[in-house]
């Protein structure tokens, strides 16, 4: 069963949602993907896939894979009967918030995370394995997004502006200014 989840609202600019695959696929069921200029951190929590060709990648248990933004659709083929993955869609350009690495190094890229080192390695994949469901996963990659967001001068002031424009477009504006903000002047209001 596949089913999809809204990020919370502070990480909604930069994840398009949280998706999770659980159930019995028949060997050889191909799922197509589409190209849509998104990228993907997927955890895979069930059984391990073993590849149908050279070009697909094993996906072990208790591990992340990045998937990078593809220029063309392409299969997934079930080679187990039994899946479990939870992933993290990130908006167009959304993976920017949490790197300085150039973003077009990682098109139609397919890989372990641990060997690009960007968000997730093996000891969080773990981690996050072993938690009793779904629900608590997703709180968990939200809050640890929070954290990576608000120890960066860029993302904190970002979201700062954003906090800021919805709160000046409320009529309950009265203890918020400026300054309680801490907003550089760069930004307009």
């Amino acid at each position: 069963m596949y089913r999809e989840f809204t990020p919370c609202a502070l990480l909604a600019p930069f994840i398009d949602k949280f998706w999770v695959f659980k159930g019995y696929a028949e060997i050889g069921t191909r799922f197509k993907i589409l190209a849509d200029g998104c990228t993907d951190f997927i955890f895979s929590i069930g059984n391990m896939t073993i590849p149908a060709d050279e070009h697909q990648m094993i996906m072990q248990p208790y591990r992340s894979f990045f998937v990078g933004p593809m220029r063309s659709y392409s299969n997934l083929t079930a080679t187990t009967d039994s899946l479990h993955m939870l992933g993290v869609r990130f908006q167009p350009c959304g993976l920017a918030a949490f790197t300085n690495e150039p973003l077009g190094q990682f098109a139609d890229l397919r890989i372990q995370s641990s060997d690009i080192n960007l968000l997730f390695d093996n000891a969080f994949a773990e981690m996050l394995c072993e938690q009793p469901d779904d629900s608590v996963r997703i709180r968990i990659i939200e809050g640890y997004l929070i954290r990576l967001l608000t120890h960066s001068s860029r993302q904190t002031n970002y979201i700062r502006h954003l906090i800021y424009k919805t709160v000046s477009r409320t009529a309950t504006r009265t203890k918020l200014d400026r300054q309680d903000l801490h907003l550089p002047a760069a930004f307009p209001t």
